[in-house]
């Protein structure tokens, strides 16, 4: 091939790309500048716009061909997964696809497939691209056959991956830019009117039985849905059930006489058998023709033409009223859809079934709206979900046909029907009926996908419930008119149909994906690795978890000195999550400093089995100091296996015993150890979310077993095979946590199945009597104790309520001649009386007139102010009353705030208190705390 090095005006072009400005090449934009300078390059870059669904290739370099022996015609337009096959890493793939959804720079090595069938490892780097508005606009990828590389191409691919730009300038439109397209007021108040009658429609077919009795109160609702049964031969039936609604009010004769007619009439009984017909019958008949009438009736005369005038007229007064309060809140209803999403927000926020709507235009697909029913199925708030791919229900049983089927179908903007296991935030699963329809709007532009969840349950009214699935789906609909057709807001997108649905209603094709399971469509062979999706679940709740505040139990880099410091040469990368259960061996380090103290067997001996298994049964046994605690410790002190104790009753989470078999694991001594949070082993490399997993077991007392990143005290990084264990005593009360280290690199086959035994006979549960570090019903205290203890509270709130709310507090102190007098003692030794005399008179000068008050306000100001008589006469009211209001402001900010800290103060409070008798505020309190 040509040369591989980069020349200076591909330089030049980078550089200037990677400043966010746009150099004179190509097309004369940023992304066409990028394109020119690396179009006959024999390095391989692919870029993918990240603002359109599919995550497919919109261009690929010459150098691209040369690695995989694809062209530019056999790429563009197609996601890189054709690049997979059967030998490819599926958790090497979720690395992949973790850092596009996350927008995170990756390299990785990964086997992928020529043209020509013949596999090589991709030396591979994806590097994200934002706009100056913090849009991820595309992903860059470089790829190298890593068999095949030259010296000269592993430097030109180092200085290439260095030079490639993160940023761009914003004002470069996105291939999705739903903000272009602009439209009037009228036009979404129309948009808004036609989808009011299509969710009406769909109302009246789901809720038939509510509908029905609301249409017949509309005469002209009465004669369409009366023409359209004359049709079928059924409009007797309709007059026969408003009759009898009228018949229900009457009695005696008059109802027997109405109840004949309408037989007769309405349903051509003979004079006799109408006689004959008992009350009960007719009302077993009305049952009956209500019944035809809703589940068949109606929902076929919502299909009509006929309908249209009538839901056109129910809606003619009806204005668009935002809803966005419900939907998610960073999310910006484009112009063009607002009527359209508005009036759906507001027909599915309160259905009886899980409905989600994703935004197709944003990157990674998000949820923007979920309905109440879904929060209350999935558990998760609003809140949590929207914004987020609904991919955090999956987990390690979700089937990974399933999965590859809804990827499929989004893709190719197609219906789709599947079953899937799903979790609930609590951790259940739950068997889901998923049905999902894309939305493109009237450009051909792939815009929205609604998402209807089943959860598959018994009961009599399952098939009830799947029935009128069926009906919403038929009626969903799979386009939306916009009101432009100049601007388009993307890309045109063809949909694919999937061949097997022709011809199948959507009520047969729920039935067929109940009935059966999914098949993994042809072209998403490479998506079944269950790896791709198994701790979505988990990754969800650590998001949320991490959202709620830091973790004081599990941060690690609270106390900066405990810290260790690592030595440059041994740092490792970060692992990813998904290596927290790889397998792998490393290489065996050979620091004699790190084998067995002592050369101690890691198998465990009889005494010490014999130990655990009676601490495991809940009872004492007699090594160590004679307690439960006591005989643990001495069963585990000199074993080879690292094992630490935390007392959880103890704030901190602090580890308050560990063995000898810690040190050799960890460099840490005893003295170095006890009394301190564990965060002391992590550092740079240490995987926040199985740190953030660590903090959810210790919390919510689970088993829990990881691999982590750590570090011994020399500096050195380790992988550390760790299990916590929960405690509970006889009571209930979550008393420890065992946890369980080894040195994963070091690991031999005696201690692997060491430590397998330990953490089976652990024990889980210890005797109640023991008492706990933390026992707050041990000191009992008398009434007079407890009277006393209120009484110095109250003194305490009554300080802090004065301070905090000076301005009621000094009218009440005012009120009270005690509290006056002795706040006045406090003001005098600061010089300050005057103006708290002079404001306690202002407060009855306010209530004066005429003379008696300008005489009152001459006196006042010439006494507590020290003003000249000239000067009090010439002072008119509102300066007084502005006076007072400074002088107020005075005394609540400074002198009461200083008077509640003097001891002055303390033996007014003592006499204010000194009534006061303790009431139980329990009711406020928590229900399961005693204090």
């Amino acid at each position: 091939p040509a040369t591989m090095k980069l020349s200076s005006e591909q330089v030049e072009v980078l550089e200037a790309l990677g400043n966010g400005e746009v150099p004179d090449s190509g097309d004369g934009t940023w992304i066409g500048a990028l394109q020119a300078a690396m179009e006959e390059s024999e390095l391989a870059l692919a870029i993918t716009d990240m603002t359109v669904p599919g995550v497919n290739v919109m261009w690929c370099n010459a150098g691209f061909e040369r690695v995989t022996g694809y062209s530019k015609d056999d790429t563009e337009g197609r996601n890189c997964r054709f690049l997979q096959g059967e030998e490819t890493e599926p958790k090497i793939v979720a690395k992949m696809v973790r850092a596009l959804r996350k927008a995170k720079e990756l390299e990785v090595k990964v086997t992928n497939y020529r043209q020509d069938g013949d596999t090589f490892t991709n030396d591979l780097s994806l590097t994200p691209v934002f706009d100056s508005k913090g849009v991820y606009r595309y992903s860059l990828g470089v790829l190298s056959w890593k068999e095949e590389q030259s010296s000269e191409e592993k430097k030109a691919l180092a200085q290439l991956r260095k030079l490639l730009p993160r940023k761009m300038p914003g004002d470069e439109a996105p291939a999705f830019d739903t903000t272009a397209a602009k439209v009037d007021s009228s036009s979404k108040e129309k948009q808004f009117k036609e989808t009011q009658m299509l969710f009406t429609k769909l109302q009246w077919t789901l809720d038939a039985e509510d509908s029905l009795d609301k249409l017949i109160e509309s005469e002209e609702a009465v004669e369409a849905f009366r023409s359209f049964l004359e049709e079928n031969d059924a409009a007797g039936d309709l007059d026969f059930y408003i009759g009898a609604k009228e018949l229900s009010s009457m009695s005696g004769a008059t109802r027997d006489v109405k109840k004949r007619r309408l037989l007769e009439k309405c349903l051509g009984m003979s004079a006799s058998e109408a006689k004959g017909m008992e009350m009960e019958e007719v009302e077993e008949k009305v049952k009956e023709i209500k019944g035809t009438l809703c589940n068949e009736h109606l929902p076929a005369f919502v299909k009509t033409d006929g309908v249209d005038p009538v839901i056109e007229s129910q809606v003619a007064d009806t204005k668009m009223t935002s809803k966005k309060d419900l939907m998610w809140s960073k999310y910006k209803v484009p112009d063009d859809l607002a009527g359209f999403m508005n009036s759906f927000v507001a027909f599915a926020e309160k259905f009886p079934a899980c409905i989600v709507l994703s935004e197709m235009s944003i990157a990674g697909s998000p949820m923007v709206y979920v309905n109440r029913e879904f929060c209350k199925v999935t558990g998760f708030s609003k809140k949590e979900a929207q914004g987020k791919n609904c991919r955090f229900l999956q987990g390690p049983k979700t089937e990974p046909p399933s999965v590859a089927v809804i990827q499929d179908t989004l893709r190719r903007g197609a219906d789709c029907f599947v079953k899937i296991t799903n979790y609930r935030k609590n951790g259940e699963t739950f068997q889901n009926l998923l049905s999902m329809r894309p939305v493109h709007d009237s450009n051909g532009v792939y815009r929205l996908c609604f998402g209807v969840q089943f959860e598959v349950t018994g009961g009599l009214d399952f098939k009830v419930r799947l029935a009128k699935l069926g009906q919403l789906l038929a009626l969903l609909p799979s386009t939306v008119k916009v009101g432009h057709k100049d601007k388009k807001v993307g890309p045109k997108h063809k949909k694919k149909e999937d061949k097997k649905h022709k011809g199948k209603s959507e009520k047969q094709l729920l039935e067929q994906a109940l009935k059966k399971e999914a098949e993994v469509p042809e072209e998403a062979a490479d998506m079944q690795g269950e790896e791709r999706f198994a701790d979505h679940h988990d990754e969800m709740l650590a998001e949320l978890e991490e959202d709620g505040g830091g973790d004081d139990d599990g941060g690690g880099d609270e106390e900066e000195e405990e810290t260790p410091k690592k030595k440059a040469s041994a740092k490792k990368k970060p692992k990813e999550e998904d290596e927290e259960e790889e397998e792998e061996e490393a290489p065996k380090k050979k620091s004699s400093a790190k084998k067995k103290k002592g050369g101690a067997s890691f198998e465990l001996s009889d005494e010490q089995v014999d130990i655990l298994q009676t601490l495991g049964k809940g009872k004492a046994h007699d090594a160590g100091d004679g307690t439960w605690l006591g005989a643990l410790q001495a069963a585990m002190e000199e074993s080879p296996i690292g094992f630490a104790i935390t007392d959880m009753t103890v704030p901190g989470v602090n580890v308050m015993w560990c063995n000898a078999g810690f040190e050799r694991v960890t460099g840490f001594s005893k003295e170095e150890t006890e009394g301190r949070n564990c965060r002391f082993l992590q550092g740079e490399s240490t995987e926040p979310k199985i740190v953030a997993k660590m903090v959810r077991a210790l919390r919510k007392a689970k088993e829990l077993e990881v691999k982590v990143t750590n570090y011994r005290q020399d500096g050195d990084s380790f992988t550390n095979d760790l299990s916590l264990t929960p405690v509970f005593d006889s009571k209930g009360v979550y008393r420890y946590s065992l946890g369980v280290l080894s040195w994963k690199e070091e690991q031999s086959s005696e201690e692997k199945d060491a430590l397998k035994q330990l953490r089976k006979i652990l024990p889980r549960k210890m005797p109640g009597d023991e008492g706990p570090a933390f026992d707050t019903t041990a000191a009992k205290v008398d009434s007079s104790s407890k009277e006393k203890q209120f009484k110095e509270a109250q003194m305490l709130f009554t300080k802090l309520q004065w301070t905090l709310d000076a301005d009621s507090s000094l009218g009440k102190i005012i009120e009270d001649g005690e509290a006056l007098e002795a706040f006045r003692s406090h003001m005098e030794e600061n010089d300050q009386a005057g103006q708290l005399d002079f404001y306690t008179s202002w407060l009855e000068l306010s209530t004066l007139s005429g003379a008696r008050q300008e005489v009152r306000k001459r006196t006042m100001l010439e006494k507590h102010l020290g003003m000249s008589a000239s000067e009090a006469k010439g002072m008119e009211m509102s300066e007084v009353e502005a006076k007072a209001a400074e002088i107020k402001t005075m005394l609540a900010e400074e002198a009461l705030p200083s008077f509640v800290k003097s001891d002055a103060c303390q033996s007014i409070l003592e006499n204010q208190v000194a009534s006061a008798k303790m009431t139980s505020k329990k009711d406020l309190m928590w229900s399961k705390y005693k204090v």
